[in-house]
């Protein structure tokens, strides 16, 4: 195994699987789609894959609107939430850091 040849086969692979599981029926969107995976800011780093998430952290100092205070700072999403939440609310974001 060559780990340049590997490498390109696994980028290809992925662009495939994620265009075949949207199945686009405008080609332009798709061709357009593709080109951005594949693009500096896409998907890729040189051989790696970047999974970084794209969130923006709150300022310094903003809370999340919850009982409990995190031991993380917010993202701004969270932080710019309903004020205040209603009663027996369940706030799930899916994005805190570990």
């Amino acid at each position: 195994m060559i780990p340049s040849v590997v490498a390109a086969q696994l980028q290809d692979s992925l662009v495939d699987y994620v265009l075949a599981s949207l199945a686009l029926e405008d080609e332009g969107f798709e061709r357009s789609l593709e080109a951005a995976l594949r693009g500096p800011d896409g998907l890729f780093r040189g051989p790696y894959l970047r999974l970084g998430l794209p969130f923006a952290s709150a300022p310094e100092g903003a809370s999340a609107p919850l009982t409990i205070a995190p031991d993380f700072q917010p993202y701004v999403r969270l932080s710019t939430t309903i004020h205040p939440i209603p009663p027996n609310t369940s706030l799930l974001s899916g994005s805190c850091p570990v």
